[in-house]
């Protein structure tokens, strides 16, 4: 729609699917703040200074909407990514015509959009998809983890007896045993943990092994102080522990059939634009699925990093995220910025692959 003047003004849903388009086209942010510059002299370092990247996004397309050269700016990012279907929904609701080299390569607006549709939302076998999830439910656990301070997370299984879940969910714990304190830490694993379909909860809960440190890598001070820095490789922010096999409560084996994620096989490569799935236990109360279509927002140069949309909450890191496929690509790790309300913050995840190289390359075997 226009403004008095006869300006491009953008609306809500407008102007969020703009920056949508602008965050996933710009992996880089500092393409985007060159393209800025180069075309309209605006410097965005000093837009929100010490803000997220999606963050100075919106504010940088709502200072263009209201100077009235957003409509520049759509074209401009177009000559960057002329396919992008989100962008080309949005100049299309603006009104903005395409140039003739952007008409070349997109040639009908309709047959490109359906196209990207079926890849990004194709059709999936119902049942072998449900049984699938089945499985993996099986191999997801509630992580309690007993201080002063007491907190939740979620952690699976990646071997018959090991458990993947985020450093930072064990760090007092990892730190207290690798100086050298002798301590029985009290953490629970509790797998099962959701309203089956007879409607009774049987809860199968696990202790520590005695030699329960197996591999671990940090976090970054990037992801506490800005993420469009990149973590290195050695900060993953992981840890994989080794649970006691018989049960918490009577001391019998686990179910044999329970199985795990297998972390070991050809990886399964993350897109910009794909969906995302998380098996999560938000709030640290019953298991829930947490669904994103469009879920993959961005990979960062060297793949120790995603960005994602799904919804999560305190209590979801350590959550295995698949596919549509159901297939593992990744373990949530947080949502930034913490400070802004859940529906405001985007997640972070760490690409599975990527802490498969880091465990293989100490020696370690995985199942």
């Amino acid at each position: 729609m226009t403004d008095f003047r006869g300006i491009v003004v953008l609306t809500g849903e407008q102007t969020e699917n703009l920056c949508e388009a602008l965050i996933e086209i710009f992996t880089n942010p500092v393409d985007f703040e060159r393209l800025v510059w180069f075309r309209f002299g605006r410097d965005i370092r000093h837009i929100g200074e010490y803000e997220l990247f999606p963050d100075k996004v919106f504010r940088l397309v709502r200072i263009a909407d209201v100077e009235g050269w957003v409509d520049g700016l759509v074209s401009q990012c177009r000559n960057v990514s002329p396919e992008h279907v989100g962008l080309l929904q949005v100049a299309r609701a603006l009104g903005i015509p395409p140039s003739n080299s952007t008409a070349s390569k997109v040639g009908h607006l309709e047959n490109l959009i359906e196209s990207s549709l079926r890849r990004n939302n194709r059709f999936i076998d119902v049942s072998k998809w449900r049984t699938r999830l089945k499985l993996l439910e099986n191999r997801v656990c509630l992580i309690d983890v007993e201080r002063e301070i007491s907190s939740r997370a979620t952690g699976f299984l990646v071997g018959p007896d090991l458990v993947l879940t985020n450093y930072h969910v064990l760090e007092e714990e990892i730190v207290s045993l690798l100086a050298g304190n002798d301590l029985k830490f009290k953490v629970t694993f509790s797998f099962d943990l959701r309203i089956p379909e007879n409607g009774r909860i049987n809860i199968e809960r696990h202790q520590l092994a005695e030699d329960w440190l197996v591999d671990w890598s940090p976090h970054s001070p990037a992801d506490k102080i800005d993420t469009d820095k990149t973590p290195a490789l050695d900060e993953l922010d992981y840890a994989l522990v080794r649970i006691r096999p018989d049960k918490l409560e009577d001391n019998s084996p686990p179910v044999s059939d329970r199985g795990w994620i297998s972390l070991v096989g050809k990886p399964t490569e993350i897109q910009v634009g794909d969906p995302i799935y998380i098996l999560q236990h938000p709030a640290g109360g019953l298991m829930k699925l947490a669904i994103e279509t469009r879920g993959i927002i961005s990979t960062n140069p060297n793949q120790t990093r995603i960005r994602h949309r799904a919804n999560t909450l305190t209590g979801s890191s350590g959550a295995p995220c698949f596919n549509e496929d159901l297939e593992p690509i990744a373990i949530h790790q947080g949502a930034v910025p913490p400070w802004n309300p859940p529906a405001d913050r985007i997640g972070i995840g760490i690409p599975l692959k990527t802490i498969r190289v880091s465990i293989l390359s100490k020696g370690i075997e995985l199942p």
